[in-house]
């Protein structure tokens, strides 16, 4: 043991490494993990709302990790209605008990309902939170929004397949046009708007 203290103590490395590790270390260890603080959006729907106390109704599929051996992903809807994008997210993260992330979101689903007004404010949002990546996927569709989650829910929940990857997909090799958050603004702000 008195030989072990003397090479500790010839060794500085050693010692600047115990410091870090007391004075970092031990405060992320006794810190609770992020799966019980957060809770991950990987997609997001806007619809407008039918009552007439708010105009719109915001959709959010989010995971849930299960710490296991294989840390399994568990995907579920959330929806609130509220006048904006803000007050939406916050009423979610209310009614779940956790906070709302993005940085896993690939995709934006707007119905056709919203198409009618000005897009920009609801992307606005999900610009200039810094989580959220300029190459997420804008993808419009005709039913509802929420509903098109709920599906995404189902595949998500079933296996291998998620869909981020069957937009990818369709832009990738089947003709149309990829629309993400990048190229709406690149855009919206260009000669043509």
């Amino acid at each position: 043991m008195k030989n072990f203290v003397k090479k500790f103590l010839k060794t500085p490395i050693l010692i600047l490494l115990m410091l870090v590790f007391v004075f970092f270390g031990m405060p992320a260890l006794a810190r609770k993990s992020q799966i019980n603080e957060f809770s991950v959006a990987v997609g997001v729907g806007v619809d407008v709302s039918e009552d007439t106390d708010s105009k719109y109704e915001i959709s959010f599929l989010c995971f849930a990790p299960i710490p296991d051996q294989t840390f399994t992903e568990t995907y579920q809807v959330f929806s609130a209605k509220g006048d904006d994008v803000s007050d939406v997210v916050n009423e979610v993260g209310l009614y779940i008990g956790k906070r709302l992330r993005f940085a896993h979101i690939k995709t934006i689903v707007l119905s056709e309902d919203v198409l009618g007004e000005d897009v920009s404010k609801f992307l606005d949002f999900f610009v200039r939170e810094n989580d959220v990546a300029s190459s997420t996927k804008v993808v419009t569709t005709n039913s509802k929004a929420k509903e098109f989650l709920k599906l995404a829910e189902g595949i998500d929940n079933s296996g291998s397949t998620k869909i981020s990857e069957i937009v990818s997909f369709n832009s990738r090799d089947i003709y149309a046009v990829g629309t993400t958050l990048g190229d709406f603004y690149d855009g919206y702000f260009g000669e043509c708007k």
